[in-house]
């Protein structure tokens, strides 16, 4: 009987295989690359410039890039741009139409409430600006009494004269100003600011005041004409004129 040797077989030793084997053979600067046994889809992966060398190029330290960087390199992109284009989200009662969103109704009645709302708004002031112009515009009567050559027949011949701030002259007046001009006119010397002339006389009540008295708000002054009225230069902008006494001024007297 023959003695029979057995022999174990022994696989010849070959290079460990990996699942990124199989991608050597893929030319990255065109190819669509698909790592299925790694669970990854990439869709077409073009080289860029840091790993593409120009035609006849020798560059040897690319060409040794392994494919599984490459892969890694294009993965890594692909979170940078889906991180880079944030999410838009669009309300749930929003209609979409082809070109043009639809706008809800009620958005839609919020707008007309709001456009009629402005509306009345311009509306109103528009009506207040024509009621100023108004009063403004509208003719005053000059009390009968005023003496010729008087305080307050002086004052009255400057109606119309612009103002302007630090005027002291029929060029323009401001109101304390046109005060002194007219004051000097009839021989009387007044201080300069309001503030001065509304200490130069004898402060009487608005029962007491005569034409002539000086009308006096502080910051402001004009002359009395009696019969609450008053001359005075308002503000930049407009001119002397003839209008009724506002508010709760002071009145003084000057030379007693």
């Amino acid at each position: 009987m023959a003695n029979t040797t057995s022999r174990a077989r022994h696989r010849a030793a070959t290079k460990p295989v990996t699942s990124l084997d199989s991608l050597k053979n893929i030319d990255g600067k065109k190819g669509f690359v698909a790592a299925a046994s790694a669970g990854l889809a990439l869709g077409t992966v073009w080289a860029g410039s840091a790993i593409a060398a120009p035609e006849g190029a020798d560059t040897p330290s690319q060409a040794k890039v392994p494919v599984s960087a490459q892969v890694g390199d294009a993965v890594a992109q692909a979170h940078l741009a889906v991180a880079a284009n944030p999410v838009v989200t669009a309300p749930e009662n929003v209609a979409w139409t082809e070109g043009q969103v639809e706008v809800p109704a009620q958005q839609q009645q919020q707008q007309a409430q709001t456009q009629a709302q402005r509306a009345n708004n311009n509306h109103g002031t528009a009506n207040r600006n024509v009621g100023r112009a108004a009063v403004s515009a509208a003719p005053i009567s000059i009390p009968a009494n005023i003496a010729g050559g008087s305080i307050a027949d002086i004052a009255l011949r400057y109606q119309g004269v612009p103002y302007v701030y630090g005027g002291t002259s029929p060029n323009g007046f401001d109101c304390s100003g046109f005060v002194g001009y007219v004051y000097n006119q009839a021989g009387i010397a007044l201080p300069r600011t309001s503030w001065g002339q509304g200490a130069s006389g004898k402060h009487v009540s608005a029962g007491e005041a005569q034409a002539g008295d000086i009308v006096y708000y502080g910051g402001h002054v004009g002359v009395y004409l009696g019969e609450g009225k008053m001359v005075h230069s308002p503000r930049p902008g407009e001119s002397v004129r003839v209008q009724q006494v506002y508010g709760n001024p002071e009145y003084v007297r000057i030379g007693q």
